[in-house]
């Protein structure tokens, strides 16, 4: 373990999927190629900084615990297993269905870190998925005053109280037991 970080930094390139050697490489300043299933979103867990690169499964059960058994059969391993998505890994792309795995590449804009599809997958930010996702930056953006954020819409009312009433379920609250 101790070699372990020098081992990874001296790489050209980590392929991975999400997990702790994924964060040290892009820590360290490693390119990371990472694959993510259904349980985690890049947008969420990384890898941080830029130039990483990520395949991203958006089935329509996501997101899901890794913790409990999956109901639909891991339908999130089957865009990986399909011919469209190993012909496009050969830079032989065809039609890519919106169900298929995203590539994304790191990359900074008014809020801090994101994740931009691909060209070919460009298609996926005017999905609900994707609008919402837009919508919720948006709306942080307004709230932390940030004007330079590209806004595409308006944010929807309810999207605004949603987003600004919600409690914080990570600590109890004040004077509970």
């Amino acid at each position: 373990l101790t070699d372990l970080p020098g081992v990874i930094q001296s790489m050209d390139l980590l392929l991975a999927p999400d997990t702790g050697l994924m964060h040290l490489a892009a820590h360290l300043g490693t390119p990371v190629l990472a694959f993510f299933l259904a349980s985690a979103w890049a947008w969420e867990t990384g890898p941080y900084g830029m130039g990483h690169k990520v395949w991203q499964s958006v089935p329509p059960c996501a997101p899901c615990l890794e913790s409990r058994p999956c109901p639909h059969r891991q339908v999130c391993l089957e865009p990986f297993k399909s011919a469209a998505w190993i012909a496009r890994l050969r830079g032989r792309p065809g039609e890519t269905a919106i169900q298929a795995p995203l590539l994304l590449s790191s990359s900074l804009d008014a809020l801090g870190l994101t994740f931009t599809p691909s060209l070919q997958d460009a298609v996926w930010e005017k999905t609900a998925e994707g609008d919402e996702r837009h919508a919720r930056r948006a709306l942080l953006a307004e709230y932390l005053g940030v004007e330079s954020f590209d806004r595409k819409s308006p944010i929807p009312a309810e999207l605004s109280s949603e987003l600004l009433e919600e409690k914080d379920w990570m600590l109890p609250e004040y004077g509970a037991v």
